[in-house]
């Protein structure tokens, strides 16, 4: 690792969590943090082959985002104390219970949004961060991600994280009318008698 705090491998992310805070405020963009399992997670392996390794996800990170790799790898990598000890207490900090699991952070270290693996490749995943971003699309239209469409298409517990609270209020909601209703209707029921 660099003295930035930056991957020796010569990629743009950076493994240090102060660094990537430092440069997000230097450059007045969101950190794109993702928690992955680099040697052992298959879906990590995907996200990485299929979307943060193609050129759009490149070329749209290099404009709009400081990017963080918190990697948890197998036991037989080795990684420094250090930065054991930084991505357990990230991991711990953020509630991260899966991999892989991208978190947008303001240079502050607030969540902004959540997200993970989407299928389909770089191009909608670049839509899907725009829209999570509140950035209008670019080009070509591309799906927005808070269209029924992106939804669906994510199929995945990341990107469902935001919708399921209002998807539980709504249900809880829901039994109470009926709870009402059902109240109403024994009143009623009793008062005829």
């Amino acid at each position: 690792m660099g003295t930035n705090g930056q991957r020796k491998d010569g990629g743009d992310w950076h493994e240090q969590y102060e660094s990537a805070l430092r440069h997000a405020a230097t450059e007045d963009k969101p950190v794109f943090a993702v928690f992955t399992g680099s040697d052992w997670c298959s879906w990590c392996m995907k996200y990485e082959k299929e979307i943060l390794s193609q050129d759009p996800f490149k070329a749209f990170a290099r404009e709009h985002l400081v990017l963080l790799m918190l990697d948890y790898p197998s036991k037989s990598v080795r990684q420094p104390d250090w930065l054991v000890e930084q991505n357990r207490r990230l991991k711990e900090r953020y509630g991260i219970r899966g991999y892989p699991t991208a978190v947008l952070l303001s240079a502050g270290g607030e969540v902004i949004a959540t997200s993970g693996y989407l299928p389909g490749g770089a191009m909608p995943y670049v839509a899907h961060l725009r829209g999570l971003l509140r950035m209008p699309p670019q080009g070509t239209p591309l799906v927005d991600a808070d269209s029924f469409s992106a939804r669906k298409m994510s199929g995945s517990s990341h990107a469902d994280a935001e919708v399921r609270p209002l998807r539980i209020i709504r249900a809880l909601m829901g039994v109470t009318i009926l709870l009402l209703v059902i109240l109403l209707l024994f009143r009623i029921g009793s008062k005829d008698k």
